[in-house]
């Protein structure tokens, strides 16, 4: 990290690392989709990437199902990285549509990391009842197709995560407990 902060090719260094990874993990077109759709600049779509990998702690998942080759079927592992695809392009829009630009990578990581991080570990406790027993029945078929069982949980729990943002936003516009506002929101 020394080294790369002092280089004098540091951004563009940076800029390489974060497009390599845009496009091995959610395909060439995105950044030209989400222009698009968007209008912003693909260095905005580039910033709201790099905040969802690093929010959603993304590079962890990712290692996780890539260790699993020759363990479980290369389908199970596609279909797991897909669900991924789809939280990031929410993410990317969510944070494209709702933070100040240009946008702060490290600030907006510091700022919804430990939020998003408690509500998957409280998930079981804050979704709803149907949407508890559908997270369960997810987590069990991954699990039974040789999926160890904390990646099975954060996988299945990924389409309900992709509000986590506006839960983390909400509670702390509101000063009210994250917990509560994820139950009260998941409630409705």
């Amino acid at each position: 990290r020394a080294a790369l902060e002092r280089h004098r090719l540091r951004r563009e260094i940076v800029a390489n690392v974060v497009t390599n990874s845009m496009i091995n993990r959610v395909g060439a077109s995105f950044v030209h989709d989400v222009v698009d759709k968007t209008g912003f600049t693909a260095s905005d779509v580039a910033r709201a990437y790099a905040i969802t990998r690093d929010v959603f702690e993304l590079r962890a998942m990712w290692r996780a199902i890539e260790d699993l080759d020759y363990k479980i079927p290369a389908a199970m592992q596609t279909a797991m990285m897909l669900e991924i695809s789809r939280l990031v392009e929410r993410s990317v829009y969510w944070f494209l549509r709702n933070e100040r630009h240009p946008l702060d990578v490290a600030g907006s990581a510091k700022e919804f990391r430990p939020g998003i991080s408690t509500l998957a570990q409280s998930l079981d406790a804050i979704l709803s009842e149907a949407r508890k027993e559908a997270w369960c029945m997810q987590t069990g078929a991954l699990e039974e197709k040789g999926v160890p069982t904390n990646l099975a949980r954060r996988i299945a729990s990924l389409p309900d995560l992709a509000s986590a943002c506006d839960i983390v936003r909400i509670a702390r516009g509101s000063n009210h407990d994250l917990g509560q506002v994820g139950a009260v929101y998941f409630g409705i």
